[in-house]
């Protein structure tokens, strides 16, 4: 019984201690920080459901890669986030939308109508999210704090920067591949 409270302890204590505090610079732009346990919860659905992701990033290749030149961001960071906000991407969500999980505003910003039904189109979708962080790196001087304000979490970039090294997404960008990107 003793071994039962203290697990329970010790499940809720990860629960409400902080990842790591958001460097000074970051705070200003209201950067948060999760709690341990969100932290872990999140890399355990990220394990749970990796093949089904992988399976949809080869879908969307052939966007992350004129995504890529067009926002002279690195196909593999644009992956990476894709890998994250597919498996995190929540059916109820109302800000956000499509495979990048990208608001209305960013259309808008990117001189484009705030017709959010656009956001469903995956190239289009992905072609925001290069954009995006063309726009915050442009904005901010840095790609890492480009993806940290994509997301607004603090632990985000360290979360990305190993999923862009993840040998299965340096496969899938290698991948010769029949599939032809057609203009819509």
């Amino acid at each position: 019984m003793k071994k039962r409270g203290l697990a329970l302890a010790i499940c809720t204590a990860m629960f409400l201690i902080p990842w790591g505090a958001p460097e000074q610079h970051l705070a200003r732009y209201k950067i948060k920080t999760r709690d341990v346990g969100s932290t872990a919860t999140s890399k355990l659905v990220s394990s749970m459901f990796a093949n089904r992701t992988y399976a949809e990033l080869r879908l969307l290749r052939p966007y992350v890669l004129e995504a890529s030149i067009a926002s002279k961001i690195p196909p593999n960071v644009i992956m990476a986030i894709l890998f994250e906000e597919l498996v995190h991407r929540k059916p109820m969500d109302v800000k956000t939308h499509g495979v990048a999980q990208i608001g209305v505003g960013e259309l808008q910003k990117q001189g484009l109508p705030p017709d959010e039904s656009l956001l469903e189109n995956d190239r289009l979708s992905v072609w925001l999210l290069g954009k995006k962080l063309q726009r915050l790196q442009k904005e901010h001087r840095s790609l890492q704090f480009a993806i940290i304000m994509h997301n607004g979490y603090y632990d985000y970039l360290p979360q990305i920067q190993n999923r862009a090294k993840d040998p299965k997404i340096k496969q899938i960008l290698e991948e010769e591949t029949t599939t032809t990107v057609v203009d819509l």
